[in-house]
């Protein structure tokens, strides 16, 4: 399969669950993807320097460094504002690879479970991870909010023992996220480069033939 049948293919079929696909199916869409991305971001640059003399505006109507900080704190969706057409590109692709893996699977004569609870334990750890870090961020920007207001208020959210304590809190939940991710990624990724099986299986013929 060339690189402009993966795509074709797995767009047209981004709801079937059945029936089988080669590698190539998988691989060429993904690097269809990673070059869609570095042009998203390169998008969002663009349109992120187009709004550069709003940002501006607004920073100069700013009188004292707390506005900004309750301006961060206080909208934690601001972050997403940064980044609209690479957030969008990535969900519109998760349902086709999500699809075509599926039929990777069944090319392998394998049931597609197993790699749809990998693919969830995967989604789940970076989405928990996403929100987990916005709500860390937040804090941390109430206490750098407070630190201002307050001259009498700890120096450092180090010096604070519950802010301490929030920060060791994210560490050992952010590893254990972050381990997730990569044992859910390595098996994917061994999933998607086995070779599937020769000729017609249970789940169709050979896409290959």
């Amino acid at each position: 399969m060339t690189f402009g049948e993966a795509i074709s293919h797995n767009i047209r079929n981004m709801f079937r669950f059945s029936g089988r696909d080669p590698r190539s199916a998988f691989w060429w869409y993904v690097l269809f993807v990673i070059v869609g991305s570095v042009v998203a971001n390169a998008i969002d640059a663009a349109l992120l320097l187009l709004r550069a003399d709003s940002f501006f505006n607004m920073m100069e109507t700013i009188e004292r460094p707390e506005e900004f900080l309750e301006l961060i704190a206080g909208n934690p969706w601001i972050y997403f504002t940064f980044a609209p057409v690479t957030i969008i590109w990535s969900i519109v692709n998760i349902l086709p690879l999500f699809s075509c893996g599926i039929r990777r699977r069944h090319d392998c004569d394998k049931s597609g479970t197993a790699f749809a609870i990998i693919t969830l334990v995967a989604l789940v750890s970076t989405v928990v991870a996403t929100i987990y870090m916005f709500q860390f961020f937040g804090e941390f920007m109430d206490f750098a909010l407070a630190s201002a207001q307050d001259p009498n208020f700890a120096a450092s959210p180090f010096d604070d023992d519950e802010a301490l304590t929030s920060l060791l809190r994210f560490m050992g939940i952010a590893s254990f996220l972050s381990l997730a991710q990569f044992a859910a990624g390595i098996i994917i990724l061994i999933m998607m480069a086995t070779k599937g099986t020769n000729g017609p299986n249970r789940f169709g013929e050979d896409p290959l033939a």
